[in-house]
């Protein structure tokens, strides 16, 4: 199965983005894969963290056979904890 991979996801108001890489032996990220497409009139309507989530599960589809053989470590850079604590929890 080799290395694990790092996938990093992003998401932004306008677009998606994600970069799959791995680390090589000298310890160096190696871009296996990259993804990126605009959000619809509608998807630019969503709140971060499920602008993040539709990244994702782009990317989960456009990806599956790495999904399925590869251990992949997912990295965001959201501020979770701040998104909770300020949105309205559903009952």
């Amino acid at each position: 199965r080799g290395r694990p991979l790092k996938l990093h996801v992003y998401a932004s108001e306008v677009s998606i983005r994600s970069l799959l890489v791995q680390d090589n032996k000298e310890g160096k990220e190696h871009v296996v894969y990259y993804l990126s497409r605009t959000l619809t009139e509608v998807e630019r309507k969503y709140s971060a963290i499920e602008r993040l989530c539709l990244a994702l599960y782009f990317t989960a589809v456009k990806l599956r056979h790495y999904m399925l053989t590869f251990t992949i470590y997912i990295i965001a850079k959201i501020e979770l904890i701040k998104y909770m604590l300020t949105s309205p929890m559903l009952r």
